[in-house]
């Protein structure tokens, strides 16, 4: 693979110290990142020695897929020891947390960073204390679910990165229930990431000499999509600044940054105390007609970015859709794309997207136990061809039920176990084709299908599938059919904004809402910032900046097509 290089590259492949590479969409910032590495391998053995590595961490496992495969294409072959390609989580998990977690808990249980964060929920479920509630009478475990729980890094806890609502819950009350709660996963060596991030930075607080350590196995740290980074991230890299690392390159577009529930801080890639910020603000992915439509939100006192993509110049597409009736545009968008072989579908949250591909609404759960959720999930996975999937699900539900107080490294062996055994596996996708009728109601459909899941899978613990009361008990009388759509599956890939990040696709359909309420985005939230575009400005860009050649946005029919001349311009084409 030849690595083209122009003015812009060129000084970010040969600057080193602490660097700041501020990298437009599309602007081949991972084939810049490979080629850089490439060269600082070379360097490395010569001035550091045969032990000491570059660390080139991303924040997802895409990405740092993506620099892996660009390095071989480059080199021929894989980073291979002392380097390492690898999440900022792995890198935190593997060379501070799980080595040295003895300093922080002496207890013998090795701790587990687990991957299905909400098996914390179910394993909490039967631990939980009831004299922790809201206001209201509510256990706080139904509105704070365990998973949700994170340390804050200077004070307390929070509840999917924000604090809870106060006049809704004690503070002193929450705050214990998060104590015992967050107690029991350390004894219990029961880490999500966010709690790894936590000790991690305790430990090189109290114990220097480990970060000084680390500074010397790392000499180089390069973190890409750098925007991402949460304060307790960019706090232990600043930590290992501080015994010595003199090599930190932080990589990314704060204009991307989509993870401030998960305390992301995209102001913080501006405030590092670095020798050099660099720009690459030449965009080899999209047209310029494309660049043009996304830059409608940056500020204006920021660099323009020019695209060099002159393939295609196809006009920006608006879809007018009605409410409801999003398949006929999804539809005309389809037809549309067909001289492309690469298209792609987003939407802004899972609602929307389970509501196009006919996926259960994670907002409709009834019941107290989370097994029937699980059924009729795996089994609208079966309907949609993802047989893998489904079964593996199942299994996971039955490694769970059947072993509830057992800890999580025995239920994980016990779940390998099951996936071995092909009679289970023919079972389970038996047991999945005939779950009783949708056309039952809710009451019914759940007394039938515990008895069905306990006989089928003949098991010897107790299982009740009660359904709640309260909000839910004027359901109890609705069809299954009625609460839980199953729509067909579409011919084109559909993601949320989150997905697609870092992706990128020969077209792309947006589907926007009518107004900006709650989570939707809206045409209203396509406008100039003065000074950092908002979350929902930035979902909008990073969608919009994924496509090559065609950009097609959906916009219900009630928004007037003054207002969609005057947001994009008169060179549109409307649909």
């Amino acid at each position: 693979m030849i690595f083209e290089k122009n003015h812009e590259n060129e000084k970010y492949i040969s600057s080193r110290g602490k660097i700041i590479l501020d990298a437009c969409p599309g602007s081949g910032k991972t084939s810049t990142i490979a080629y850089k590495l490439n060269e600082l391998v070379k360097e490395c053995e010569q001035k550091y020695g045969n032990f000491s590595g570059i660390a080139c961490l991303s924040f997802t496992n895409v990405a740092k897929d993506e620099i892996t495969q660009k390095y071989k294409e480059f080199v021929g072959t894989s980073v291979s020891y002392p380097h390492s390609i690898s999440t900022i989580d792995n890198f935190i998990n593997k060379y501070i947390t799980l080595p040295f977690y003895y300093l922080i808990n002496n207890s013998c249980i090795r701790p587990k960073i687990i991957d299905d964060e909400e098996f914390i929920d179910k394993a909490w479920m039967d631990r939980w204390n009831k004299k922790y509630k809201t206001n209201s009478g509510q256990l706080i475990c139904f509105s704070y679910p365990a998973s949700s729980i994170n340390f804050e890094f200077k004070d307390g806890y929070s509840s999917s990165g924000h604090k809870p609502d106060f006049s809704k819950v004690d503070k002193n009350i929450f705050n214990e229930y998060c104590k015992n709660l967050k107690n029991w996963q350390i004894n219990k060596g029961l880490l999500k990431s966010s709690d790894s991030t936590f000790i991690a930075f305790q430990i090189l607080n109290n114990y220097p000499r480990i970060a000084s350590w680390l500074t010397k196995k790392f000499p180089v740290i390069i973190i890409d999509e750098a925007q991402d980074t949460s304060e307790i991230q960019h706090a232990i890299f600043d930590k290992l600044i501080e015994h010595g690392l003199e090599n930190l390159e932080l990589v990314g577009d704060p204009y991307q940054c989509l993870y401030e529930w998960r305390d992301a801080k995209p102001n913080l890639f501006y405030k590092k105390n670095i020798d050099t910020c660099l720009p690459l603000n030449t965009c080899r992915r999209s047209t310029q007609k494309i660049v043009d439509c996304y830059s409608l939100l940056r500020s204006d006192n920021i660099p323009k970015i020019k695209s060099i993509n002159n393939e295609k110049d196809i006009p920006i597409q608006i879809y007018t859709y009605s409410i409801n009736n999003e398949k006929e545009i999804i539809d005309k968008y389809i037809n549309n794309c067909k001289m492309f072989s690469n298209n792609h579908i987003v939407v802004r949250g899972k609602k929307l997207k389970n509501k196009l591909i006919g996926n259960i609404d994670e907002d409709i759960e009834p019941w107290k136990h989370y097994a029937p959720y699980e059924i009729l999930i795996a089994k609208n996975e079966l309907n949609g061809k993802k047989i893998k999937e489904s079964v593996q699900r199942i299994h996971s539900l039955l490694a769970l039920v059947q072993n509830p107080k057992a800890e999580y490294h025995d239920i994980k062996e016990y779940e390998k176990q099951l996936k071995q055994d092909n009679m289970r596996n023919a079972l389970i996708i038996e047991f999945l084709k005939n779950i009783p009728s949708y056309d039952l109601q809710l009451s019914d459909w759940t007394i039938k299908t515990e008895k069905y899941f306990i006989d089928t899978f003949k098991l010897k613990v107790k299982i009740e599938f009660d359904l709640k009361q309260g909000k839910w008990k004027k359901k109890h009388d609705s069809k299954i059919k009625d609460m839980f759509t199953v729509n067909s599956i579409l011919p084109i890939p559909i993601s949320t904004i989150h997905q697609v990040k870092g992706m990128t696709f020969d077209s792309l359909l947006l589907m926007l809402s009518e107004d900006s309420k709650g989570q939707n985005i809206s045409i209203k939230d396509i406008y100039k910032p003065t000074d950092f575009p908002n979350e929902k400005q930035r979902l909008i860009y990073v969608s919009m900046s994924r496509p090559k050649y065609l950009l097609a946005i959906g916009i219900p029919d009630t928004i007037k097509k003054d207002l969609i001349y005057s947001t994009f311009g008169k060179e549109i084409e409307i649909i």
